[in-house]
């Protein structure tokens, strides 16, 4: 007879191209819901667990963990002293970092071990069934922390698009000239690539009640609101309706609207779209989106390329409206 499961162990995997201040939103909601948040650098950096006798390494003891972890109440100060130390994550300038919500009998505790969380880069795995070990992980989440500037390539030179230059076996796509790219540059998918992972345990109701509340904080901070554009001239085409969505981060997709010729990626529609398919395209914010984000910084909407008249008109109305609301 196949042993009763006690622990459904799920995993928490969020990533998106965003900026520095979209993840810091969400991180700065997440911290008002939960006050004792702390933050800090991944556990494999600076951990220690306490020992009976210290030449023997593999012996855990009761001593207190020699630990030299450095908490901070919020994600700014932790991503700026982590950056100052050079604590990078792959190539990019985005920083890596780790935050977790200890219990209060941790606090209490005064034990920077026990408040990170343990040793926690080994000590439980998705396959463990023990609901103490869950528990003693508790509601750590380990994460990638876009850089503060939005970073660009220039398209044609990206590695990424390597495979769109080059002849290919298969039909789907034909090989497109330096041209086709023009001066058109990509956000730099390294540097803005927000990443949000850990396993949990889902029958321990506050550590399940954490992940859904940064689940919900992370996701408003997203939007599919795209358009294509022509990378070589900047000409708008259509709007995105591809059949899977991408998604960026808020504050993103409004700096690209200040940055013509900057795109979320260059790609080729793949899809049966009359006059599309085949075609190279940059993909950008959505004229309405734009057309919202220059209104509230009162700016023009009549030049934007690809806004209907009919848009325009009800976008005026409704920022007339919430002007007289406030």
């Amino acid at each position: 007879m196949t042993a009763r499961q006690i622990c459904h162990v799920r995993g928490f995997d969020l990533g998106c191209v965003m900026s520095h201040l979209d993840m810091l939103r969400a991180l700065d909601g997440l911290k008002e819901a939960y006050p004792e948040l702390l933050f800090f650098a991944p556990a494999h950096f600076y951990a220690v667990p306490g020992r009976l006798d210290p030449t023997k390494k593999g012996q855990a003891g009761s001593q207190p963990s020699r630990d030299i972890t450095k908490f901070f109440p919020d994600a700014a100060s932790c991503f700026t002293a982590l950056r100052e130390e050079q604590i990078t994550f792959q190539r990019a300038p985005a920083i890596r970092m780790a935050m977790r919500s200890p219990w209060p009998e941790e606090i209490a505790s005064g034990d920077a071990m026990r408040m990170r969380g343990g040793n926690t880069s080994a000590h439980v795995t998705y396959d463990d069934d023990d609901p103490a070990l869950w528990r003693k992980k508790g509601r750590l989440v380990d994460m990638t922390v876009p850089a503060v500037e939005p970073q660009t390539i220039l398209s044609v030179e990206a590695d990424a698009n390597r495979w769109l230059r080059q002849p290919v076996s298969t039909t789907s796509h034909k090989p497109y000239p330096p041209e086709s790219f023009g001066t058109a540059r990509e956000i730099d998918s390294l540097s803005q690539f927000a990443d949000v992972f850990t396993w949990y345990n889902v029958d321990d109701p506050e550590t399940a009640a954490f992940m859904a509340t940064f689940r919900r904080l992370f996701n408003k901070q997203v939007t599919t609101r795209f358009a294509w554009y022509d990378p070589a001239t900047g000409r708008y085409l259509a709007r995105y309706r591809g059949r899977y969505k991408q998604h960026i981060g808020r504050d993103l997709l409004a700096w690209l609207c200040h940055h013509p010729g900057v795109y979320r990626d260059i790609s080729y529609v793949y899809e049966d779209i009359p006059g599309l398919t085949g075609r190279l395209v940059g993909l950008g914010p959505a004229p309405d989106f734009k057309a919202e984000v220059f209104l509230e910084e009162g700016l023009p909407i009549d030049d934007i390329d690809g806004l209907t008249v009919e848009e325009r008109d009800r976008l005026l109305r409704r920022h007339e409206k919430k002007m007289k609301g406030r």
